[in-house]
């Protein structure tokens, strides 16, 4: 059987857009949004888990 190659991808991030980047991983902003979507994340797994 003949495999697919890997792709490698290298993302590198400079200057504006890796302050921008760093400022958000570093500082996430919690939003009601993201918070029902981890609600309805936990139910689901609850649902399935064996």
């Amino acid at each position: 059987m003949v495999m697919a190659k890997q792709i490698d991808l290298k993302l590198v991030l400079e200057d504006e857009d890796a302050r921008i980047f760093m400022d958000g991983f570093n500082h996430p902003k919690v939003t009601q949004k993201k918070v029902d979507m981890f609600k309805k994340a936990r139910e689901i797994y609850r649902n399935n888990r064996a």
